[in-house]
């Protein structure tokens, strides 16, 4: 049975009247977020980290970047 883990969850599921089994097919993501995250684990998945340098780099770009004026 699916559990309602915050206050959002129950305050809905209260107010509505509608219990936590009946929208269990809606959850899917629910199901599918620890499945994911070891099958991400396990290939490798992962943002790509940015170094200073090109930090640096990205920032000063932004810096010197004229700001369009109107006439």
């Amino acid at each position: 049975m699916l559990v309602p883990w915050n206050t959002c969850g129950a305050y809905i599921s209260g107010v509505l009247g509608v219990s936590t089994a009946s929208y269990f097919p809606y959850c899917f993501f629910n199901i599918l977020s620890p499945v994911l995250d070891v099958a991400y684990g396990f290939l490798g998945f992962k943002t790509p980290t940015l170094d200073a340098t090109t930090a640096s780099a990205r920032a000063e770009q932004s810096d010197t970047q004229a700001v369009p004026t109107s006439p």
